[in-house]
């Protein structure tokens, strides 16, 4: 995985700039201020900055204080649980996001 920089769509977002990982040509796992985020990210012209495909395309899937050598744990976790469980045991749908470090 590639150390990257992501950022958001809009101007109103630029401020919110986050460090991750690429993960593939389309998905990169990143660090939010309490936050994790699963991303879909385009490319720019610069190696390896990227850039989020939607404004609101940032999905939390931990909450808490990472670093960058958290990000494979999370990403090895969230590759192993199944659609089910994502769903019924580490979905907080009255906050809208998943957290996968309980």
């Amino acid at each position: 995985m590639k150390k990257i920089i992501v950022i958001p769509q809009g101007e109103q977002y630029a401020k919110y700039v986050e460090i991750g990982l690429l993960i593939d040509q389309s998905y990169a796992i990143t660090l939010g201020e309490e936050h994790v985020h699963l991303v879909k990210v385009k490319p720019t012209t610069q190696a390896d900055i990227y850039i989020a495909e939607q404004p609101y395309s940032f999905i939390t899937i931990a909450v808490g204080t990472y670093g960058i050598e958290d990000l494979p744990i999370l990403l090895k976790k969230l590759k192993s649980v199944s659609g089910y469980a994502l769903l019924t045991k580490y979905h907080h749908v009255e906050d809208d996001y998943f957290n996968l470090a309980e």
